[in-house]
């Protein structure tokens, strides 16, 4: 049987390429995988400096990173796969910051830690980090835009514009180094995307709205609490029209199997902030108020400011060209003039909650203020500039090459005045100090450093019967919450050991695993207070540990649970699409 004839429509005319030459170039790279290749040249490219050079050391969060990543690394490699306390941060003392912050793009650059141990591969294997997150982002845009369009070359340039967006480019990479708020810019396209197969009765669709929610909560929380939502009114969009119910129902039952699939990490994040000092990320100079536009303020934000609205600007004027567009309409056409008004709406909106003018309205939504900076919106704001891209291409008749790379040659200006405005500087600097951030530094490390002479990991403190100073002390193990020490004593004796007790330590005798034995007694009381435990006289052999809390054990289930719901709902798509078939 011959093939049916290709009919091509006389309108498909307008698209051609007027110069041969940018005609045959941009119709190879449509061609796979060359999209993909393009795409991780351009990331490649716009990383360049940050791979010779290292991380900026002016970015804002370049100093946390390093320590995180060179701790977290070290641990992971040594003894503990999947590091929650980070024993050697904060001076020593020990840091619960992977029991609240999401551990999944520290993990991936500490898969590249064996290659060497220096600083400059530290800062190498984070920017390489930073590199790759950028390429994952760019193609899940490309992935995202191609479902919008059905075109590739309108694809590939609607994620160039997101990988150029200033707040992507400017902001997160190279002014404040915000290498978590990087990853969850790459996995976020992939549900955006993932909701649009949906749409077409596609197992894919299932696979990947789960991915990029799932990357997105294990990646960045305050982004997940932003783009997560955004992502559910865009399932909205492209559902309610139609009254496709069914679309609506297999987001929410991806969703909900990726949120399960973060258990792992949620069921810590959420429990546990009572430990940590939680008020250090949301009040005096983090209050939310002093971060939004045109707010009088002691800091300084004027970059944010910058980006803000140059950023909406561009949004809003390039999806503004689909609404006067002239045209046939058919569904295509009436998809992307709702995603057009929806982009502008939401630009708007988007733009006034980043102002002082929204300040009753944060004040009103405490919760929303977890998100810490208004500015932040600019993650949805930067999804939504990909996405007026591609409308405002596919509203160009005739097109030509140049009107292609508009919002490319406009990007490339603002980025070009934001980085004269606030230039990166670099230099590799080593790790000055093991200090931690506030919000998880637990207790006075300043003041109990001087009870550990000597760099020593024990102590002896006061004793029954003022025989403790002359007791013998040795370490036996110094691993992630597990410490075992020998004491020979002769009255009762305070041990204390550099680590501060957090959710609770507990003490036996070593090899005694159900403790029996009435040789120690925990003296600690709070998160802060150090791991203290009482001996009883004689020589003992004691073991003390973190164990593993009922949060911990919950979200590991949770999190296998999740899988298997995935794993199902994935199957379940892939069976309703087969016996739906004609």
């Amino acid at each position: 049987m011959s093939a049916p004839p290709v009919v091509v429509e006389a309108e498909t005319a307008d698209i051609a390429i007027g110069t041969q030459g940018i005609e045959r170039l941009t119709t190879g790279l449509a061609r796979r995988p060359r999209p993909v290749l393009l795409l991780f040249f351009v990331s490649l490219g716009l990383l360049l400096p940050m791979l010779i050079w290292g991380l900026p050391s002016t970015g804002d969060d370049s100093a946390s990173h390093l320590r995180w990543q060179y701790f977290y690394s070290r641990q992971m490699w040594d003894s503990d796969p999947f590091p929650r306390w980070i024993r050697d941060l904060a001076d020593g003392f020990g840091s619960p910051a992977f029991f609240i912050y999401p551990p999944l793009p520290h993990f991936v650059a500490a898969l590249l830690a064996p290659a060497s141990d220096g600083i400059a591969w530290l800062h190498r294997r984070l920017a390489i980090a930073i590199t790759l997150a950028c390429f994952v982002g760019a193609v899940g845009a490309f992935t995202w835009l191609k479902q919008v369009t059905r075109e590739r070359n309108t694809a590939l340039i609607g994620a160039m514009v997101y990988t150029l967006a200033p707040y992507h480019l400017f902001v997160d990479t190279y002014f404040r180094t915000a290498y978590a708020e990087l990853w969850g810019l790459a996995w976020a396209p992939f549900a955006f995307a993932g909701l649009h197969l949906l749409a077409s009765r596609r197992r894919a669709g299932v696979a990947l709205t789960i991915l990029g929610v799932s990357g997105l909560l294990l990646s960045h929380a305050p982004s997940a609490l932003i783009l997560v939502p955004t992502a559910l009114v865009y399932a909205g969009l492209l559902a309610l029209p139609a009254r496709r119910w069914d679309v609506l129902a297999w987001a929410g039952a991806a969703a909900c199997s990726a949120v399960l699939i973060a258990g792992l990490y949620l069921a810590t994040a959420l429990t546990q902030q009572k430990y940590i000092h939680t008020s250090e990320l949301y009040t005096g100079y983090y209050n939310f108020y002093n971060w939004l536009m045109f707010a009088p303020n002691p800091v300084s934000k004027r970059a944010f400011d910058m980006s803000g609205l140059l950023q909406a600007t561009l949004t809003f004027v390039l999806a503004s060209a689909p609404l006067s567009a002239p045209g046939r309409r058919d569904d295509a056409r009436a998809t992307w003039r709702r995603l057009a008004v929806a982009t502008v709406i939401g630009t708007v909106l988007l733009s006034f909650m980043m102002t002082r003018f929204s300040a009753p309205i944060w004040t009103l939504l405490p919760f929303a203020q977890k998100i810490q900076f208004p500015w932040r919106l600019q993650t949805a704001q930067t999804l939504l500039l990909a996405l007026s891209s591609v409308l405002f291409l596919r509203a160009l008749r005739p097109r030509s090459p140049w009107r292609d790379i508009l919002p490319l040659l406009a990007l490339a200006a603002i980025n070009i005045a934001m980085f004269q405005h606030a230039p990166s500087r670099f230099g590799m600097p080593g790790l000055a100090d093991t200090h931690e951030t506030p919000e998880y530094t637990l207790g006075d490390t300043i003041g109990n450093a001087g009870r550990f002479a000597g760099g020593a990991r024990l102590a002896l403190g006061a004793g029954a019967g003022g025989g403790a100073r002359s007791a013998s002390l040795d370490l036996l193990r110094w691993e992630p919450r597990s410490i075992v020490f020998r004491i020979d004593a002769a009255a009762p004796t305070e041990v204390l050991a550099k680590q501060f007790n957090y959710t609770g330590w507990t003490c036996r005798a070593a090899g005694d695993p159900a403790g029996t034995a009435a040789s120690c007694r925990m003296l600690s009381t709070g998160s802060g207070d150090l791991v203290r435990v009482q001996v009883a006289p004689g020589r003992h052999d004691i073991e003390l540990a973190m164990p593993e809390t009922l949060q911990e054990r919950a979200g590991k289930l949770v999190s296998v649970v999740g899988l298997v719901l995935a794993a199902a709902a994935i199957f379940a798509a892939g069976r309703r699409r087969r016996t739906s078939a004609p």
